[in-house]
């Protein structure tokens, strides 16, 4: 069964490098495409679909920014399972002063330069530790579009979603300061974990995915 892997905002597909799922999985990454211009979530959503192969069962794994769209997908799709880490499933789960600062249209105030360095500031917010992560971010960073980030911040600040997908497993961290921990029924708690924690805490975020995935047929 294939696995369709969509990154956060501002990430690649290298944040998922140290992620293992069971042998019977085949991993793809859904690498992140140019919004058009004025493109709404709900058009670039399935554009960005279009990769996905309808022709076998499928589960959808997304992290932050890319767990919002995985649950857009499901509007139009059908995994048979969609694994949201550190993400919301609609705008009531991220935090008012980040809806507030982007409706203000902030993100059209930082450079291009800025927003290609990283700081201390930046690292502690995502929960960047070690010399590894830092090493990764920034590699990812002189990758990553302002144009894109800029787009993405316009739309999820008027994200109004109120679907929750039906087959759903929510993996999120406890000290996550970008989209802050809510306990949910459906939610599996890494203690500790922040932002960043798909790279620097993979080996829990591993056992949960094969301890689930495992018993996949009975989820």
């Amino acid at each position: 069964m294939k696995a369709y892997f969509i990154s956060g905002l501002g990430a690649d597909e290298r944040i998922f490098q140290h992620v293992k799922l069971p042998e019977n999985f085949e991993i793809i990454y859904l690498t992140w495409i140019n919004p058009l211009k004025d493109e709404s979530l709900e058009s670039y959503t399935k554009r960005l679909s279009q990769k996905i192969s309808l022709n076998e069962d499928f589960i959808l794994i997304g992290l932050s920014f890319g767990g919002m769209l995985a649950v857009e997908m499901n509007k139009f799709l059908s995994p048979k399972l969609t694994v949201l880490i550190s993400s919301a499933v609609n705008k009531n789960e991220l935090p008012s002063w980040a809806l507030f600062l982007g409706r203000l249209g902030i993100a059209n105030l930082i450079s291009e330069k800025m927003y290609h360095t990283s700081s201390t500031f930046t690292d502690n917010f995502l929960g960047i530790k070690s010399k590894e992560d830092k090493a990764l971010q920034k590699e990812m960073l002189q990758n990553a579009s302002i144009d894109f980030f800029r787009w993405s911040i316009s739309r999820i600040v008027h994200w109004d979603n109120q679907f929750v997908p039906e087959n759903l497993l929510r993996i999120h961290g406890t000290k996550d300061k970008i989209i802050p921990f809510k306990k949910d029924k459906k939610m599996i708690a890494v203690k500790g974990g922040t932002h960043f924690m798909t790279f620097n805490r993979a080996r829990e975020i591993n056992k949960i995915l094969n301890e689930k995935l495992s018993s996949f047929e009975s989820i």
